[in-house]
């Protein structure tokens, strides 16, 4: 009786301990379509599972859109974090994954058991330049991704007027990779518009195979960004924004701006008073200055 006792508590232990695996990491293993089959099984009923690492397992196009479908079916999901890098991803994948985003928008009334995902990473695929564009603004008001890995999958101009569009609306991303995609860095300009545009928005870091800074001379960056990494970049963009807007109401108070552009004028009063300041701060204050002075001539 003990030794039966033991034994069905040792069985009880290990279910529960399947039950609530949370990390399965499958990477750099070439998955035939027999496990393929059984890991879109075994996803569309695991309710513990928040991470799945799949990089490198030679999955085609269809396998990926398989898995993505499976997680996608699975409502009682609390996935958090999806790998599925140097892969044969192309835009099938794009498109299921498009619709799982979209349905994950405040005002939409599917439901998707990709709701809590945080971190989509698809680096190394084939996913195309529609693809990626498709993607992307399918992210346009999502609450949920806050890491976006798309680098090396072909992007091009059409991706990049889409993450201009989505950088503009989106508040939740914050970070996004989108190196070795040549067609697609060409036309990163426009995202500085688009990160000042949207008062909401949380980007932090880009990562692009050339630095950010150089293509965003000519768009109102001080003469001393030349050097910047794009975090620094992006961090002084949210700075301008929140130091800068439109006029408050009511009328200025003593010892305001004169111009009352600034919305905190508090704030500003006391970073003018950083005059003596030395090192990164008095590089801080220069540049507000700079800014200020550029606004009074507009």
């Amino acid at each position: 009786f003990v030794r039966s006792s033991r034994c069905h508590s040792r069985r009880e232990r290990q279910r529960g301990q399947r039950q609530r695996r949370q990390v399965l990491n499958l990477g750099s293993n070439a998955l035939s379509p027999a496990v393929v089959a059984a890991l879109c099984r075994c996803v569309s009923r695991n309710v513990s599972l928040t991470s799945l690492h799949l990089a490198g397992c030679s999955l085609s196009d269809q396998s990926c859109a398989d898995i993505v479908e499976a997680l996608d079916a699975n409502r009682l999901a609390r996935l958090r974090e999806l790998y599925l890098g140097n892969n044969r991803a192309a835009r099938g994948t794009a498109h299921r994954l498009a619709g799982c985003m979209r349905a994950l928008a405040p005002d939409s009334v599917q439901f998707s058991g990709l709701r809590t995902i945080g971190a989509l990473s698809l680096a190394g695929n084939r996913i195309s330049d529609a693809g990626g564009a498709e993607l992307i603004l399918a992210l346009e008001d999502n609450e949920s991704v806050h890491m976006l890995d798309l680098g090396a999958n072909e992007l091009g101009p059409e991706a990049a007027a889409a993450l201009r569009r989505m950088v503009a609306r989106n508040g939740a991303l914050r970070e996004l990779r989108v190196e070795r995609n040549a067609g697609l860095e060409l036309h990163l300009e426009g995202l500085v518009a688009a990160v000042l545009a949207n008062e909401a928005s949380a980007l932090r870091m880009l990562h692009s195979s050339e630095p950010l800074a150089p293509l965003c001379a000519g768009a109102g960056m001080p003469p001393t960004s030349l050097g910047w990494d794009n975090r620094a970049v992006l961090r002084f963009l949210h700075d301008v924004r929140r130091w800068y807007g439109p006029p408050p109401p009511g009328p200025v108070a003593e010892g305001g701006v004169g111009d009352a552009r600034p919305q905190q004028q508090a704030f500003w009063v006391r970073v003018m008073r950083r005059e003596t300041a030395v090192g990164p701060r008095r590089e801080r204050v220069v540049t507000v200055q700079w800014w200020r002075e550029v606004l009074a001539e507009t």
